[in-house]
């Protein structure tokens, strides 16, 4: 065989010559021929000793018109007007609605529209129900106070009485605060100053605070639980 030639066996010897520039072994469905790639439209094919150039030929396609589908509307011809007609969906990363109302808070729906809530009233806050969120004014605070005096007599007397209606003591120390309006439910703050005692006061325990009732019972004590004292005036403030 001379040098550099290509054999290829089959049956037979088929052909043993040298292969041209570019010539690439290829399948015939049968066995394997030598030959060069054919070049398509717009295209060039250069063969060198060892090497296979492919171009591209000419300046490419033109545009001649661009058309679009809702939600986008087109102009028309190769240079046109793009635009965004209609909602855009949910789904394809809209909101659903053609407006959304001026400083209203936006909340998600589902794949339907946005929902949204209008500020309302002056002071109002944005509350969970539960379920969703409204726009309703906050709770008030609770608040009631006064002044009671004569703690030697079963009923105490009230003085800048604020939403409480009554103060009872029975036994030696244990005063019932009886309230105007129910405390809401909920948690809220008691204080007892002591103004005056026929002896020292060291602790005030609760007894039970009801809600919803309407009344605060708690008892004043000396030294221990055992030691129980008499206070006959003392300031009261409760809050929430």
């Amino acid at each position: 065989m001379a040098d550099d030639n290509v054999t290829i066996w089959g049956s037979g010897l088929k052909f043993g010559r040298k292969p041209a520039n570019g010539e690439l072994l290829i399948g015939d469905g049968v066995g394997f021929e030598l030959a060069n790639l054919s070049a398509g439209s717009g295209v060039t094919i250069s063969n060198t000793a060892g090497g296979i150039q492919i171009s591209a030929t000419g300046s490419g396609g033109t545009v001649t018109g661009v058309t679009a589908t809702s939600p986008l509307s087109s102009s028309g011809g190769a240079t046109p007007d793009i635009s965004l007609t209609g909602t855009v969906a949910v789904n394809r990363g809209g909101t659903g609605a053609a407006t959304l109302a001026l400083n209203n808070v936006i909340l998600g729906n589902g794949t339907s529209a946005v929902q949204t809530i209008a500020p309302g009233a002056n002071g109002n806050v944005l509350t969970s129900n539960g379920t969703t969120f409204v726009s309703s004014a906050p709770a008030a605070p609770y608040f009631a106070k006064a002044q009671v005096t004569d703690g030697t007599l079963p009923t105490q007397t009230l003085t800048g009485a604020v939403n409480i209606a009554s103060c009872t003591r029975s036994g030696t120390s244990t005063y019932t605060i009886t309230f105007t309006n129910a405390a809401p439910n909920t948690d809220y703050v008691v204080s007892v100053t002591i103004i005056n005692t026929p002896s020292n006061v060291d602790r005030i325990i609760s007894a039970g605070i009801t809600r919803n009732t309407g009344s605060l019972v708690f008892t004043t004590y000396r030294g221990s639980t055992a030691g129980l004292a008499t206070v006959n005036s003392f300031d009261i403030v409760i809050f929430t």
